[in-house]
């Protein structure tokens, strides 16, 4: 699971009682940064304490729906796409020297794909690996969401190698449903009511086994109602024994893939036979093979000769077979199905 922060008016008081929260909780979150907001030396706070990364201002706010037909072709021509490619380099170089490291993610209000240029080539050639953006240029948020986090593709459906992390909750919408109730419905039922359906999304979380990225405003976090649904989140996580961490984090735990080198060899009478290569030790590599492939039954999993023991579970009402190995050589793979 994943914490990540909106630096929309941050203010020292909310910030260190969210840092004192979260180490004591032992989390570690993600922060992105709106250069207009805040001071270096509360970059540098933040970034001791989690991370940092970028949360990039626009020079127009990139929603085609709400745009004219005329001002969604000026904001789209090339001159305008340099002047906002720009924007980004300057406002990724600004913070990558403030920090003295390099910040490689990044929080987009929207992805545009214009046929000059798109976010997505700029994010590549600015050398960002990770994403997490709100929705799409045209339909915020996730019509019909994903529960993992996926390699964003162009146009041209090739892939760019950053990885894009879903956004499924953010404290907006439970701040603004409460207040705008308040009047109306008890304060305190409503939000045991988002309280149980925010237990439903992580219960589901771990039965589908997949990321649950969670979006935070410093300015909401001086309400009590909001604290209390954050403390509890945590709370009813680590209860539940999710593992909660920062975006970089996961982003290098999900690219070890791109350490390993596999190989095909054949696929015959039932018998598939690959070879796994690593170029560097990797402690508890997982891999994850289908139980059932065009009918036949996975019947055993051998390494150079030798069985390997495997567990099964479901995901998405498909199931598999998982094995762990520690990687640090070649093996020769044969997985029979019958």
């Amino acid at each position: 699971m994943i914490f990540s922060y909106d630096s929309d008016n941050v203010g020292d008081k909310e910030l260190m009682e969210i840092i004192k929260f979260n180490k004591e909780a032992g989390i570690s979150a993600t922060t992105f940064i709106l250069l207009k907001t805040g001071t270096p030396k509360c970059w540098q706070m933040l970034d001791k304490a989690g991370d940092v990364e970028l949360h990039q201002a626009y020079m127009y706010f990139p929603n085609a729906r709400k745009l004219s037909f005329i001002a969604s072709k000026i904001i789209s021509n090339p001159i305008a796409m340099f002047w906002q490619r720009t924007l980004l380099n300057l406002q990724m170089a600004l913070l990558r020297m403030i920090l003295n490291r390099n910040v490689e993610g990044i929080r987009n209000h929207g992805l545009v794909w214009h046929k000059c240029d798109s976010v997505i080539k700029w994010m590549q050639t600015t050398g960002i690996k990770f994403d997490s953006t709100l929705g799409s240029g045209t339909e915020y948020g996730y019509m019909y969401g994903t529960a993992l986090p996926y390699f964003l593709r162009f146009s041209d459906y090739n892939s760019s190698g950053i990885l894009e992390f879903p956004l499924h909750l953010m404290d907006h919408i439970v701040y603004t449903l409460g207040y705008d109730h308040r009047i109306k419905k008890n304060y305190t039922e409503l939000f045991g009511i988002i309280r149980d359906i925010t237990h439903e999304l992580i219960d589901n979380s771990i039965e589908f086994n997949s990321v649950l990225t969670f979006d935070f405003h410093h300015k909401f976090l001086r309400h009590k109602e909001i604290i209390q649904w954050y403390r509890d989140i945590i709370n009813y996580a680590m209860k539940k024994g999710l593992h909660i961490d920062s975006m970089r984090s996961i982003n290098d735990y999900w690219r070890k893939r791109d350490n390993l080198n596999i190989v095909f060899r054949e696929f015959k009478s039932g018998i598939f036979r690959y070879d796994v290569q690593s170029n560097s030790i990797i402690k508890g590599a997982t891999q994850i093979l289908p139980l059932r492939h065009k009918g036949r039954c996975l019947r055993y999993i051998k390494a150079d000769n030798k069985n390997l023991r495997f567990e099964r579970f479901s995901n998405f009402y498909q199931e598999y077979a998982m094995f762990e190995l520690e990687l640090n050589k070649v093996y020769h793979f044969e997985v029979c199905y019958k």
